[in-house]
């Protein structure tokens, strides 16, 4: 097959086209004499010309048989206005800017002047014929770079896919199985040059970061005429002053490749796995906005522009704060989510105004939490029906299922429960969702790795237990407040010349800087080791009883006004001491709003002691006063155990049978435990004294367990309880040539230890399965539950002055 053949008949004999061929020599001959100008150095004295100069349209000349006009437009090369070059000469911002990434200030340093340099003759006789080169910029790579996005997406599915299945997570990993599949679609129909919807892109996981496609060097075209085989044929041979291609030009927005590195990477990551994990998410989030904040000053949008380097310092700043202080509880709820791309937002033209027809984008986005979930759940329903009409039952079935999730989001919202919105299905260009109201304070959108269930109702992630304030802003005024009153603790011991413990309270109030520094930056802070301020605590001398019956009545004549005084006495002290314990309590739980709680109430209780005491030094009348029935939280707590233990108390046995031929007095019983493995992979074992003479033995014997510590601890506490439990067996201790006898074994599940911090059961004994009688006593107990503590309330009537 002869393809020149092929190519004569479609675009005629290109190389003997007469016109053709002298039109193109024509360019030719006036670029090289405008290169020869160009090269003539300039007079001594001469301020080179500036880059707008040097980027302006070149001189066209008569070239025969070539339009003039057309040669000067095809030559041309206009940027599009003056406004972009007024927003990338802009000092102030570009100086914020590149600060922000590192670098030197773009404003203070002139463009380079570009060096044009001897082109390099090609031998290949394939090589495109020299043409009218003009400044333009490199080919474009809106393909290449959602191409390199895919592939980097596709290989971090796969890596999680593959964690996945390792850790025995069924639902992640069919979930990851699904999003590789559809990938691996994306990127066959990127490859073949198709066009693909970015609403079909899996949702990239909040800790993916994409490593930006390298930019390739820029290559300069013809401006003109398409470079066809035939004429390359025809140009085997350039001439020898063909001109170079013209450099691109640099435009000031664009950094350096040092500063595109942020300066806030120079720092290291945390060791710990937990406080990585925020760090890149952290990080990630900083450079998208950076990342805008580029993109906004190339296309000349200050006001987002500054917004975005506004949300980068105040990354940075949450990323110092992570590296300096002790963090807890991992939950970016109060952090602000992944911005969406910089998009410009198009000004309606000048000469048709609509006032009255709102823009679309403003009444498609409802105001409402619950209406902006219902638009979300209609945007799946048509994306649904679209693909039914277009016979794709898979896509039909998919939107169907996420059109269902938000159905049910609705109905939770509908009845005040909080929404967790980490787990519902976006699109990319689907904004932020409304906040939602006082009845729906759940986690905000961008937390990772969020729990299905409610917020729990006590501990640090517990709500703040004040309407329209979030548990951030509830610990930062928990901490200021802890802060100054270490203050005023230190100056009021300066006052009375105790230098030291001065300083020492001045060192505690120091030590909240972090936290508070941690707090203000949007993360959750860790207040369990807190210290507790002098001001919180109540002398032991000032709730001991003053107030005496016989004396309060005899001073004034009123009868049973003494025995009325020494019980209000009574009740108060009890209150505070109450409201005391409890606030110690729920510090170290973490729950700062069941602290500012108890406080309060301690606080007043304190004030009406005093008042009493004063009545009845004075003789005073008796104060008016009432109960009320008042729901005291309460949780279970044991300051008294470690941390890392667990104390297993074998109580007692009873009614426990004896083998065949002995009597009661023959009896002579033991207890041996097995506790499932936790910190090592051998279970922990032991066994009880031995209690002679009696087939119901009170042991009474209490044994400290290791459970570990650290935050993977609960993980392997609660799967081991789930598996198997405590087990107990009761033996016949032997004798002279004879074996302990096993009477009979028993099992625990310990799984109710994940909301309560103590349990206590009687436990039958069996044989296998087959109950033989006779039932053993245990208890357990541990510091705080291994999970979200349960929140026991207990009705109390409290007492309440009505001065």
């Amino acid at each position: 097959m002869n393809f020149n053949d092929m190519e004569n008949t479609v675009y005629g004999n290109l190389e003997e086209d007469a016109e053709l061929l002298a039109e193109l020599a024509a360019i030719q001959a006036e670029v090289n004499g405008e290169m020869k100008a160009k090269a003539a150095p300039p007079a001594a004295g001469r301020a080179p010309p500036p880059a707008g100069a040097r980027r302006s349209k070149p001189a066209a000349q008569d070239v025969p048989g070539v339009d003039s006009r057309l040669l000067a437009a095809a030559l041309a090369d206009n940027d599009g206005g003056g406004e972009d070059d007024e927003i990338e000469m802009d000092e102030e911002l570009l100086n914020e800017l590149h600060g922000l990434v590192g670098g030197d200030s773009p404003a203070r340093k002139a463009p380079p002047v570009p060096v044009r340099t001897a082109p390099v003759a090609s031998a290949a006789p394939a090589g495109p014929a020299p043409s009218a080169p003009v400044p333009s910029a490199p080919a474009p790579t809106s393909d290449n770079a959602q191409l390199n996005y895919l592939r980097q997406l596709h290989a971090f599915y796969v890596k999680s896919l593959k964690a996945a299945e390792q850790g025995n997570e069924g639902a992640k990993a069919r979930r990851y199985k699904r999003a590789v599949d559809k990938l691996v679609e994306l990127i066959r129909a990127v490859e073949k040059g198709k066009k693909i919807d970015e609403s079909e892109i899996p949702v990239a996981p909040p800790n993916f970061s994409a490593q930006p496609l390298p930019t390739p060097a820029p290559v300069a075209q013809s401006a003109h005429h398409p470079p066809a085989p035939p004429i390359r044929q025809a140009a085997k041979a350039p001439p020898a002053d063909a001109p170079p291609p013209i450099p691109e030009r640099k435009s000031s927005a664009t950094p350096s490749v040092k500063s595109t590195t942020p300066s806030v990477q120079s720092s290291t990551e945390p060791s710990d796995p937990r406080k990585a994990a925020v760090y890149r998410v952290l990080q990630h989030r900083r450079n998208l906005h950076v990342a805008n904040g580029k993109a906004a000053i190339a296309a000349g949008d200050k006001e987002s522009a500054k917004e975005s380097v506004g949300m980068a310092k105040a990354f940075d700043q949450a990323i110092a704060a992570l590296n300096d202080c002790s963090v807890d509880e991992m939950d970016m709820s109060e952090v602000p989510p992944s911005p969406p791309p910089y998009r410009k937002a198009q000004a309606p033209p000048p000469q048709a105004p609509r006032p009255q027809a709102p823009p679309p984008q403003a009444s498609s986005e409802p105001s409402t939490f619950i209406g902006a979930l219902e638009h979300r759940q209609t945007r799946y329903q048509q994306m649904a029906q679209k693909a039914k009409s277009e016979g794709n039952e898979r896509k039909e079935r998919m939107n169907s299922r996420l059109a269902g999730q938000y159905a049910d989001a609705i109905k939770e919202a509908k009845k005040g429960r909080p929404v967790n919105i980490a787990e519902l299905p976006t699109l990319p260009d689907m904004g932020p969702l409304p906040p939602q109201t006082s009845g729906q304070t759940g986690q905000a959108a961008a937390a990772p790795h969020a729990p299905r269930h409610p917020p729990p109702q006590v501990g640090p992630l517990a709500p703040s237990g004040v309407e329209g304030k979030s548990r951030n802003s509830a610990q930062l005024e928990f901490l200021l407040e802890r802060q100054a009153q270490f203050k005023q603790a230190a100056i009021h011991a300066k006052t009375r010349g105790d230098v030291e413990t001065a300083k020492k309270y001045l060192i505690e109030m120091k030590g909240f800087d972090k936290m508070i520094q941690a707090a203000q930056s949007g993360l959750p802070v860790n207040i369990k080791n807190t210290p507790i301020p002098p001001q919180s605590h109540t002398a032991p001398t000032t709730l001991e009883p003053r107030i005496h019956a016989a004396a309060a009545s005899s001073s004034t004549g009123v009868e049973n006004r003494g025995e009325r005084l020494a019980l209000l006495e009574k009740t108060l002290i009890e209150q505070v001491r109450s409201a005391e314990s409890n606030q110690m309590r729920f510090t170290r739980l973490g729950d700062v709003g069941k602290v500012k709680l108890f406080e309060g109430w301690g606080k007043v209780a304190k004030q009406d002691l005093l008042l009493v005491r004063e009545v009845a030094k004075r003789g005073l009348n008796l104060p008016k006063f009432h109960y009320e029935t008042r729901q005291i939280p309460s949780a279970d707590l044991f300051p008294d155990l470690a941390e890392d233990v667990i104390e297993l108390t074998v109580v007692s046995c009873r009614d426990v049978p004896l083998p065949s031929g002995y009597e009661v007095h023959h009896a002579n019983l033991f207890v041996k435990y097995i506790f499932p493995p936790v910190v090592t992979d051998q279970p922990q074992t032991g066994k009880t004294k031995l209690i002679a003479g009696s087939t119901s033995p009170q042991f009474q014997e209490s044994i400290m367990l290791s459970i570990g510590s650290g935050r993977s601890r609960n993980s392997k506490l609660q799967r081991a309880f789930k598996r198997g439990g405590l087990k107990f067996e009761v033996y016949q201790k032997g004798g002279f040539m004879r074996s302990d006898k096993l009477l009979g074994t028993c099992e625990w599940k310990l799984d109710k230890l994940e909301n309560c911090a103590e349990m206590e059961e009687s436990l039958p004994l069996k044989e296998g399965r087959k109950a033989v009688g006779g039932l053993l006593s245990a208890k357990v107990r541990i510091r705080e539950p291994i999970g979200d503590a349960n929140s026991q309330f207990i009705t109390q009537k409290w007492l309440i002055l009505d001065n």
